[in-house]
């Protein structure tokens, strides 16, 4: 068919395949190449371009055995060596004594991390933290290290992390690993932040959510049209006034609760049950829009909490669970689709008194994906993404001044090609490297996640490992743990090397520094996850 305003489709159709296929056999690099295997394989290249159902999508790689994978004897190895655990964290487990210290060794869990990391040629990244001082003896993770040095006796309130993220961390993948091995070491203080249900309902696992009855509206900064008042997490979730909710949590150890509520005038109140046993009521009425944050000291013995609404509608942001006691606490506020443009939507007075309830000793940006998307469509420019992660660096800083900040710029994407090769995406080195330069700018350490990974096209590796989404951006949850592994590596080394400059310091002005209370990190027992169903 004809269109009067134009050539025909077939011609235009044929002209753009003639095209692909020249540009495909010239001696460009291969990421410019549509059809990248042509000259290596072209009768497979031209079928899966004639017949695309009949050639079929590539098929997506098995995961590795991990139980299978055999470690080679270490020169002192325990008289028992530890079996390999994998099981999630139950956060919810009454705390128990810490283990006894062992010889100072790879744990069994990190060997084999560290035998799939091989695998797929990633490496363990050192962190750049930067020095804020002429004889750097302050870093820009120094505040978190210092809190992890007092935990105990000298600091009985929990330490607690906020990681802001993308759909990469909305399931509680890359963080649930590093909560574990954080916890392990240091003390298990508590789940911390919580939706009340999960911000996509019916997507993603429940961990780091409650179970919630189908009358909660779900409010994104991310829907079309968007929450025009969004808090530190992005999502609100309102009660409406003739339909009282619930929402349940799994909560045995937990000693402490507070919600993150967002005032509206008349509304109602929140009715907490422990195991079926009211424990109290919550007020969330006051001046329209601003953030509140009743709490409640939970009786010992609580296994399950139910927040019931009554009386009026009621907006609630999150749940906050805690031991309080000595520990650390990992926020992990993941929002499919974010960016730091999406962030800086968010109110930012609601943004900043969320913060600041949340005391962090560290917050972890943990985006940049979706920039990098954004960046591939041309959406805006290299220059303006630049100047939006900027203020949103800015604003993080302002709602918790006291806190260490860490950049994470995203892992490695990639791009099916028409040929159904893949290539990487070129914008995510571009987001590293101003993301990097940020940090140093703002005083905050940086983590380059895609040199993590193993650079720039190391995302045909991990797909080709079983370890990656068809979608070539979102890791499968062995990926994720992966990802997790390395983040927590690499904030132990940079914790070490800081405890020893330290140490130096100490020396050579005549003073005596103690170590930090650091337990090994051995594999915890089994267990449900808060926010799980029961």
């Amino acid at each position: 068919m004809l269109r009067r305003d134009g050539p025909p489709i077939g011609r235009t159709f044929a002209a753009t395949v003639a095209l692909a296929l020249i540009l495909s056999v010239l001696p460009l690099p291969e990421a410019l190449r549509p059809f990248a295997k042509l000259r290596e394989t072209p009768k497979d290249t031209l079928a899966r371009l004639v017949w695309p159902h009949r050639a079929g999508p590539v098929a997506q790689p098995p995961p590795p055995e991990l139980d299978a994978i055999v470690l080679a004897p270490q020169e002192e190895e325990a008289a028992e060596p530890e079996a390999m655990v994998f099981e999630p964290l139950d956060l919810t487990t009454t705390a128990t004594a810490p283990p006894e210290p062992r010889r100072a060794r790879r744990d069994d869990e990190a060997r084999k991390w560290d035998v799939l990391l091989e695998r797929v040629q990633a490496k363990h990244v050192a962190l750049v933290d930067p020095c804020l001082d002429a004889a750097c003896r302050t870093t820009a993770l120094t505040p978190w290290f210092e809190a992890l040095d007092a935990i105990g006796a000298e600091s009985p309130s929990p330490v607690r992390l906020v990681t802001l993220g993308t759909s990469l961390i909305a399931s509680d993948h890359i963080t649930d690993v590093l909560r574990r091995r954080l916890q392990n070491r240091y003390g298990d203080a508590g789940a911390g932040f919580l939706f009340v249900d999960r911000p996509t309902r019916n997507a993603g696992r429940t961990v780091r959510s409650g179970t919630a009855t189908e009358g909660w509206l779900i409010e994104k900064v991310t829907d079309a049209p968007p929450l025009t008042n969004g808090g530190l997490g992005g999502v609100a979730f309102t009660a409406p006034a003739d339909a009282p909710q619930d929402t349940n949590y799994l909560a045995s150890g937990a000693r402490h609760l507070e919600l993150f509520a967002v005032t509206q005038r008349g509304a109602g109140v929140v009715q907490v049950l422990g195991d079926g046993r009211m424990l109290g009521e919550l007020e969330t009425s006051g001046a329209p829009g601003q953030a509140r944050f009743p709490s409640l000291e939970l009786p010992e013995g609580v296994t399950h909490l139910t927040l019931r609404t009554r009386r009026g509608a009621v907006r609630l942001d999150g749940v906050v669970l805690e031991r309080a006691e000595p520990g650390v606490v990992v926020d992990s506020l993941g929002l499919p689709g974010g960016s730091a443009t999406v962030l800086l939507s968010e109110n930012e007075s609601l943004f900043r008194a969320q913060l600041e309830a949340r005391k962090p000793a560290l917050v972890i940006l943990m985006i940049g994906g979706n920039d990098a998307f954004d960046l591939s469509l041309n959406r805006y420019t290299v220059n303006i993404a630049r100047e939006r992660m900027k203020a949103l660096i800015a604003r993080v800083k302002a709602g918790a001044p006291g806190a260490a900040c860490l950049l994470a710029s995203p892992p490695d994407a990639g791009i099916w090609r028409m040929d159904q090769t893949l290539t990487p995406r070129t914008q995510t080195r571009l987001v590293a490297t101003y993301m990097g330069e940020l940090a140093k700018e703002s005083g905050c350490a940086w983590y380059d996640m895609q040199a993590a990974m193993g650079g720039e096209g190391a995302i045909e590796r991990w797909w080709s490992a079983g370890l990656m989404n068809r979608d070539l951006v979102h890791p499968l949850a062995l990926g994720g743990d992966l990802m997790g592994y390395q983040l927590d590596e690499a904030l132990e080394v940079a914790r070490r090397q800081h405890e020893q400059k330290t140490r130096e310091f100490g020396a050579l002005q005549g003073g005596r520094r103690s170590r930090p209370r650091v337990r090994p990190c051995l594999p915890l027992p089994e267990g449900e996850r808060v926010g799980e169903r029961a």
